[in-house]
């Protein structure tokens, strides 16, 4: 993701990006055609490697917690993989509405969706969910709702607080 980001600040998530990150990792000029869905296909991979890093440290905070600790509250997970999924998009920040609306573009958004429902269902396994019935998907559909409407916060933040102090999902 580091490499196929790199040129995002100056060209945004554009086919221009896209063309840079191609030659960044050293591909044929000719490989541009692989991508069909152009500077979104960047977006699309950044989600993806930040969901895909998301789920690696909760899988490692499973394995570290001892079998005696007491459970964490599932409230204080939620926040906690939330917080911490969203303020992995902050080296983005600034220009990560742009990225967004590409992958909110209805040729994308079947695969952005996928990805998303893939999230989710990744935080609340490792939030401990076992639910097999109508609960299964309140839950899921309640994290996305306060996930979605996060980031759109989020996006729309420009307060020197925010600058300042980063993210915050507190209760006031």
């Amino acid at each position: 993701a580091v490499v196929s980001t790199q040129s995002t600040g100056n060209h945004g998530w554009s086919s221009v990006s896209l063309k840079l990150a191609i030659k960044d990792l050293e591909l044929s000029e000719a490989s541009i055609g692989m991508f069909k869905l152009g500077g979104a296909e960047i977006a699309l991979h950044y989600d993806q490697s930040l969901n895909d890093d998301l789920e690696d440290i909760m899988a490692q905070q499973q394995d570290e917690r001892q079998p005696d600790a007491p459970e964490v509250p599932i409230a204080h997970f939620l926040k906690d993989a939330i917080k911490t999924r969203l303020e992995m998009q902050l080296p983005h920040y600034e220009r990560w509405s742009e990225g967004l609306a590409l992958i909110l573009d209805p040729k994308v958004a079947p695969k952005a969706t996928k990805q998303f429902a893939h999230l989710i269902d990744d935080i609340w396994f490792y939030a401990g969910d076992k639910s097999t019935n109508i609960n299964w998907y309140t839950r899921r559909a309640s994290v996305a709702a306060i996930y979605g409407m996060t980031e759109l916060y989020m996006l729309q933040d420009k307060s020197q607080s925010f600058r300042r102090h980063g993210l915050s999902l507190t209760e006031e």
